[in-house]
């Protein structure tokens, strides 16, 4: 159980921008493709279940769970998470765990695939998966039927469940059968699993943001008012693709008369408990956005609306319906419409008081190791936006040891650190949260490359002077990684261009660290030629490209 009664005054100095950045690593895929066939992918194992999980996931390769599921006409449950990642675990707890909730896989093919174990990234790429967790139902013919929004509360999560169990067209015909006739192409069970739909980490459905506004404008004039929940989504899913502009640029494209059947709507959204609970991401994370987006004037109605925004926040706050990190979480708009400059300005003490309170009040649970990996991200990342970092340091140094996977934790002390003036500390941290996340990773390649390549940044940016500790990390780091077969592939590469973007930065035309970024170089072209090479975007290819100059 944690303690928190002994914290001492705040220490006001945070970073609102450093935060959205970690909030985004952590979460946080119109043609979804069809699972490649086993000739084009290698084997990866599916099982990433972690000891004492009540859901019997399938245990084999991700090509033997969808032969599976052709064979016995079932459909796929595909959950793409990490054991490091923070809202995961607010999904396996709050979901997994239920017994009605197993009870409804028992119709599927549940497939549990841990974007860090080895191979991994080659399905996550194929997949166009966005971030942890993402949750993909298939039909018996891997034919893509929709993501579920792991937001959602159970009750709404469980009903897209049946929807996607139930619907026998794939999301590609589902998109275009709205985009061509809208609401009344779809049955209501189509209709709502096109609102519960994760939007947000669909990247192939070939909308942009206009398109998918536009969409989600006229499904929620068209839905039938008896799926009053369905149109309360498509509101919420337009007026995200809205403010998305952000702080009101899109406000001006709206006319009077339609910003006034927003503000009707959302005001029906604010007061239901039903209609908040199954718009949470609405709710806790685009207040400032949507506010400024409806009211484009500060005055009288912009300060009523953000009156309305908070009352409705307060009472999810005491929705004991909801788990602990959802209702913490409700302090997340309170702070932004407190402080809408972040830390330009400087949040009451009034409400950091409410978020110390909030906080002992979540710590006075017992909390099981998953809970602990969940709560303490939303628990600093509050103190921290409050401008109480030095309260969120304490925090992570006194329950990092009750941490699933404290490397996680380490790092974003390493950051509060440098935030802090201690360039030294800092990356004594960042390469201990590395060594961590070496320890843990049991073998595979993914984990500890994500510390390690953001160590090996920050050792640069931090102290740039260290040649000899990067020379000798960076062999590490990178040889562990290209021994791996998808070293060159989604994340692994995403990573392997940022950190070779920041070799050639830190090199500059300094020819001291020259020799350093050439041995660099020369351990990753050893390995190129090694790698698959069919495709222009092949794996060599890659290899082969990643230190070259950018085309003019």
């Amino acid at each position: 159980m944690f303690d928190l009664t002994r914290y001492s005054s705040p220490v006001v100095v945070r970073s609102w921008g450093s935060l959205l950045a970690a909030a985004l690593m952590i979460f946080v895929a119109c043609t979804p493709s069809s699972p490649p066939p086993a000739a084009e992918t290698p084997e990866v194992m599916a099982t990433g279940a972690e000891k004492g999980d009540p859901i019997p996931w399938f245990e084999g390769t991700v090509e033997e769970a969808f032969a599976l599921a052709k064979q016995e006409r079932k459909p796929v449950f595909l959950y793409w998470g990490a054991v490091w990642c923070p809202p995961c675990h607010v999904l396996r707890t709050k979901l997994f765990t239920r017994p009605d909730f197993q009870a409804r896989l028992a119709a599927t093919v549940p497939v549990y695939l841990d974007g860090d174990t080895e191979r991994a990234q080659i399905w996550g790429e194929k997949l166009h998966t966005l971030g942890y967790p993402t949750v993909i139902i298939f039909d018996a013919d891997g034919n893509e039927v929709t993501r579920i929004e792991s937001a959602l509360p159970y009750e709404e999560y469980a009903a897209a469940l049946t929807r996607a169990l139930e619907v026998d067209r794939p999301f590609a015909e589902l998109l275009a059968a709205a985009r061509d006739g809208g609401a009344a192409a779809l049955t209501p069970a189509e209709l709502g699993l096109l609102a519960s739909h994760a939007w947000g980490q669909d990247e192939t459905s070939g909308l942009d943001r206009a398109a998918r506004q536009a969409l989600f404008a006229r499904l929620r004039e068209e839905t039938p008012a008896a799926q009053r929940d369905v149109k309360a989504r498509f509101l919420a899913l337009e007026l995200e693709a809205l403010s998305e502009t952000g702080k009101g640029a899109a406000g001006a494209k709206l006319s009077a008369k339609q910003r006034a059947a927003l503000l009707a709507a959302l005001d029906e959204l604010l007061a239901d408990p039903a209609l908040r609970r199954a718009n949470l991401d609405l709710l806790l994370y685009r207040a400032p956005g949507v506010i400024a987006l409806l009211t484009p004037e500060a005055g009288a109605e912009r300060t009523a609306l953000a009156g309305r925004w908070e009352a409705a926040a307060r009472a999810v706050e005491e929705d004991a319906s909801l788990p602990t990190t959802d209702r913490l979480s409700a302090l997340w708009p309170q702070l932004a419409l407190a402080a809408p400059d972040g830390e330009d300005a400087a949040v009451p003490a009034a409400l950091q008081k409410r978020v110390r309170e909030r906080i002992r009040w979540a710590s006075g649970f017992e909390h099981g190791e998953e809970e602990t990996q969940a709560l303490l991200n939303t628990m600093a990342g509050l103190l921290e936006r409050a401008g109480l970092a030095g309260e969120a340091k304490e925090l992570l140094t006194a329950h990092l040891a009750e941490a699933l996977a404290p490397y996680y934790y380490t790092s974003w002390l390493a950051g509060l650190e440098a935030r802090e003036g201690n360039p030294a500390a800092a990356v004594a941290l960042y390469r201990q949260a590395w060594q961590g996340a070496r320890e843990r990773s049991s073998g595979a390649a993914m984990t500890p490359f994500r510390w390690g390549s953001s160590y090996l940044q920050q050792l640069m940016k931090l102290t740039p002077e260290a040649q000899t500790e990067l020379a000798a990390d960076a062999r590490i780091v990178l040889g562990d990684l290209l021994a791996s077969p998808d070293a060159f592939s989604h994340g692994n590469w995403a990573r392997l261009q940022s950190l070779a973007g920041a070799l050639t930065e830190w090199q500059g035309s300094d020819p001291g660290r020259t020799g350093v970024v050439d041995a660099i170089r020369a351990q990753v072209a050893a390995r190129c030629g090694e790698l698959p090479a069919t495709g222009d975007d092949s794996a060599a290819a890659r290899c082969r490209g990643l230190f070259a100059p950018a085309a003019s």
